[in-house]
């Protein structure tokens, strides 16, 4: 497989695993700097298999945004962690986001 076809094949099977059209993972992949993991560590995340690999990714863009959030939370953003330990990100007059409904603008 191709880096660019791994690069795409992470697209289309994460948006279907957080339920977001493949434009909008694309968007968020783009900005957090995953489509560059994915081609500078090709040789070690092409192997893996895809519920790790969806894994890797919730870990990964989690940590990122977490960690954005909290350098410069705007007053309009809320960030909780439900019982399940997952952290969930609100605008002001969103809902609840979380890797299973999470909202890329």
């Amino acid at each position: 497989m191709s880096r660019l076809s791994f690069q795409t094949f992470c697209i289309e099977f994460y948006s279907h695993h957080i339920k977001q059209s493949s434009d909008k993972v694309f968007r968020l992949f783009e900005r957090e700097g995953v489509l560059d993991l994915l081609e500078r560590e090709y040789e070690d995340l092409h192997g893996m298999g895809m519920e790790y690999m969806m894994q890797f990714l919730d870990e990964y863009l989690g940590e990122r945004v977490e960690k954005c959030c909290i350098a410069a939370t705007p007053s309009s953003m809320r960030i909780s962690t439900q019982a399940t330990g997952n952290p969930t990100f609100t605008l002001s007059g969103d809902r609840p986001t979380t890797k299973n409904n999470m909202e890329v603008i």
